[in-house]
C-alpha cells in the first residue's frame, strides 16, 4: 500500500536506531511530526498552535477542534460519529492554578508550567468529574521529549528523540510488576522531504505521513492503507517561522470536506 521500496527501508532503519549521537537534522514530515506530536494536549510545547484534526476508520470518524484563550489552550472539543449516532466531550485546561477553578464535570486538566532556560516543562493533573485519574510530567528541548504518565494502576514512560531524517518513539509501560518497551520508528522519504513513514519495531511499514503547506500555515495527513485517515491542520506563529523549513506546495483537501461544514468547521477558523 505504500509506493516505497523495502531496500531502502532497511538502509534507513538502522541509521535510525544507531545514529543516536547524530545531531537532529529531521527532514520537513519528520520534524512537524516531532513539534505536532508533542503539542496536542498540553501548553506550547515547541509554539504549536493546533486549529483542528479529522480522522476516521473504517466504523468511526472524529473531529477534535482546539480553542485558546489569550494564545493559551483553554479546550478541546472532539465529536465522533459511529453507526449514525453522534457523541460529543470537552476537555478544560487550566494553567498554573490548583483545583478550586475545577467545574468538577466531565474532562479537565491542570497543568503547571516548571519550566527553565533550556526545558520545556509542565506537570499536569487529568480529572474525571472532580477526581484526578491520571498526572504526571512533560519535559523538552529542541530535539528531546519525555512523558511520563501516571494512574492506579499504570506507568506509562514515553521518550521520543528526533534524529537525523527520522525520529524514534521508546515507549515503556509497567503495569503492576509487569514491564513492556516498544519502539517505533518515523522515517523520511529519500527523495520527499514532505513525506515520511511510521515503521514498527519489526520493519514493517504501518502509516504514511505528508506534511503540506498552505497560507494559515500546514496540515499533516497520516494514511494507513484504506482503513485509516487523519489530517491535522495548524497555525503558522512567528516563534516558528525559522524552526520549520516549508515546502510550498498547495494543500489538497480530501473529499470529507462537505463533512466538516456539516459541523460548521473544517478549514481554518477566520
Amino acid at each position: 500500500m505504500f509506493p516505497f521500496r523495502a531496500s531502502i527501508f532497511f538502509c534507513l532503519i538502522p541509521a535510525a536506531i544507531f545514529a543516536l549521537n547524530d545531531p537532529a537534522s529531521a527532514n520537513t514530515c519528520t520534524d512537524a511530526y516531532f513539534k505536532l506530536e508533542n503539542s496536542k494536549d498540553i501548553h506550547k510545547i515547541f509554539d504549536i498552535k493546533i486549529d483542528s484534526t479529522y480522522s476516521k476508520d473504517s466504523e468511526l470518524e472524529n473531529y477534535i477542534k482546539y480553542f485558546y484563550s489569550n494564545e493559551i489552550l483553554d479546550s478541546i472539543k472532539t465529536t465522533s460519529l459511529f453507526q449514525g449516532e453522534t457523541n460529543s466531550s470537552t476537555i478544560y485546561f487550566y494553567s498554573d492554578t490548583n483545583e478550586t477553578v475545577l467545574k468538577k464535570q466531565n474532562l479537565e486538566t491542570i497543568t503547571h508550567n516548571c519550566s527553565n532556560q533550556d526545558t520545556i516543562c509542565f506537570k499536569f493533573e487529568n480529572y474525571r468529574n472532580g477526581e484526578v485519574i491520571k498526572s504526571g510530567q512533560i519535559k523538552a528541548t529542541n530535539n528531546y521529549v519525555s512523558e511520563l504518565h501516571f494512574s492506579n494502576t499504570l506507568t506509562s514512560h514515553y521518550e521520543y528523540i528526533l534524529k537525523q531524517d527520522s525520529v524514534i518513539l521508546k515507549r515503556t509501560s509497567i503495569y503492576k510488576s509487569d514491564t513492556s518497551i516498544i519502539k517505533t520508528f518515523y522515517v523520511a522519504d529519500s527523495t520527499d522531504d514532505s513525506k515520511c513513514y511510521k515503521i514498527e519495531e519489526n520493519g514493517n511499514i504501518q502509516k504514511t505521513l505528508l506534511y503540506s503547506s498552505n497560507e494559515k500555515g500546514y496540515s499533516m495527513t497520516t494514511k494507513e492503507g484504506d482503513f485509516y485517515y487523519s489530517e491535522t491542520f495548524v497555525f503558522n506563529e512567528e516563534q516558528n517561522t525559522t524552526s520549520l523549513r516549508k515546502t510550498r506546495k498547495p494543500i489538497k483537501f480530501s473529499p470529507k470536506a462537505r463533512y466538516f461544514d456539516l459541523l460548521g468547521r473544517y478549514k481554518f477558523s477566520k
